[in-house]
């Protein structure tokens, strides 16, 4: 599995060497702004999920399956980019949600994002703990006196992951316009994407996924309180920016693909488990709209990241959503010394 993962990295992080030609784009479809630090500030509503249910018993009341929600409605962070280089920092700011009954979600967000229309790269470190159960109408009889949702407290998801994106049609469109908006679309295009993910997964908990009540329906999985992924998968899809006025856009990305996976399912007090191989289906699916002037750009941004991991007994489904409202402004900015010199590169180029 090790030599598989390495090989990943390679594909993930090697494939922008081996496009030789340098990048040339139509300057009346879309324009670069080379001289802008742009500083800016967002908020975002984020919510990730696990589903998970079973295949093998007839469940009429539907008291076998689990929707485990980490909510950190809304939070908030500082976006910083130059030239090719993109930073995210977020945290929670409230949860307007009564504790009580929902629980506490505690949540960070790292991002590192790199490259430009012709390739990029985008990797993200996410921790939630806290999660409730929304499907606890279903099997608990006291909901609708209390109100109260099953509750993991001490449940824990990390997921870190490495994206690669390849357009097609760099030379009219523009990807990074529509989100990091250091270029501005001036002009509608489209393009066809490639896309590579590698990621590493995992959602443990100090006691069983499964509630009392559900687990005769798990059999030995019952006792399930981890899951650790390691996924690797190539998608394709389309995306284009619509642009009115050379100012207001919006734009669509959606992918598709297969993905290998590597799954170790632990149980408790029996340790992580074996490793086992699975081929499953992967998908990104994400749009923006805004207006983006010249120093001025304000954008909402909608993200959706979905994973299956399904077996002969459970299926497990992981989401992510995430609607983020951006704001910002370039500052006119002297390229450093020791960045021109990156310019002049070969890899610079082929970005």
């Amino acid at each position: 599995m090790t030599k598989l993962i390495d090989k990943g990295l390679v594909a993930v992080f090697f494939i922008p060497f081996l496009l030789n030609a340098q990048a040339i784009w139509d300057t009346t479809k879309y324009e670069k702004l080379n001289d802008r630090f742009i500083v800016a500030y967002f908020q975002s509503v984020k919510s990730f999920n696990s589903e998970i249910g079973q295949v093998t018993l007839k469940d009429s009341l539907n008291q076998s399956s689990f929707n485990y929600f980490a909510e950190t409605n809304t939070s908030q962070g500082v976006e910083l980019n130059f030239d090719k280089i993109n930073l995210q920092i977020g945290f929670k700011s409230r949860s307007p949600k009564a504790t009580d009954k929902y629980g506490q979600t505690d949540f960070f967000n790292l991002g590192f994002n790199f490259g430009g229309n012709r390739w990029f790269i985008e990797s993200s470190y996410r921790r939630y703990t806290g999660f409730y159960d929304r499907n606890t109408p279903n099997y608990d009889t006291s909901f609708k006196r209390t109100g109260q949702y099953t509750l993991q407290p001490n449940m824990n998801a990390i997921l870190a992951k490495v994206k690669f994106l390849y357009f097609t049609n760099s030379k009219k469109y523009s990807f990074r316009s529509g989100y990091a908006c250091n270029y501005r679309q001036l002009k509608s295009a489209a393009s066809w994407v490639l896309s590579g993910n590698i990621y590493n997964n995992q959602q443990t908990n100090d006691s069983s996924f499964i509630p009392l009540i559900g687990r005769k329906y798990y059999r030995h999985f019952a006792d399930l309180n981890s899951i650790r992924v390691t996924g690797f998968s190539a998608n394709a899809g389309f995306t284009f920016n619509l642009v009115l006025f050379k100012a207001w856009f919006f734009n669509l990305l959606a992918t598709i693909g297969p993905e290998q996976q590597w799954r170790k399912y632990g149980l408790i007090n029996q340790g992580s488990g074996t490793t086992y191989s699975f081929l499953s289906l992967s998908g990104d699916v994400r749009s923006s709209m805004g207006l983006n002037l010249k120093r001025f750009y304000l954008l909402y941004s909608f993200t959706i990241d979905y994973t299956a991991y399904n077996n002969y007994i459970i299926e497990y489904n992981s989401r992510y959503i995430s609607n983020n409202f951006t704001f910002g402004w370039r500052f006119k900015a002297k390229t450093p010394a020791f960045y021109k010199k990156f310019q002049q590169t070969k890899f610079y180029k082929k970005l």
